[in-house]
């Protein structure tokens, strides 16, 4: 059975590609698609003042989406 979400569905502005950068609040955000656990699942890349690279990784999956026994990822 499927969960209602508490939150109404959003539209999109832009599709973000893997490699593409976006800049928020004068950051630079990098997306790296990482498809493994979740398909579509994508990494953030941002390079630091101290020129480190800090790199963020997330899965989210919508309420319908079985994370545990899906017959389709072992």
């Amino acid at each position: 059975m499927a969960m209602r979400s508490p939150f109404p569905p959003v539209t999109t502005d832009k599709i973000i590609h893997h490699q593409e950068s976006i800049i928020l609040g004068g950051i630079t955000v990098t997306a790296l698609f990482t498809p493994g656990h979740l398909p579509g699942s994508t990494s953030w890349r941002v390079t630091l003042r101290n020129g480190k690279t800090l790199i963020y990784a997330d899965s989210l999956a919508t309420p319908d989406y079985l994370l545990i026994n899906n017959k389709k990822l072992p």
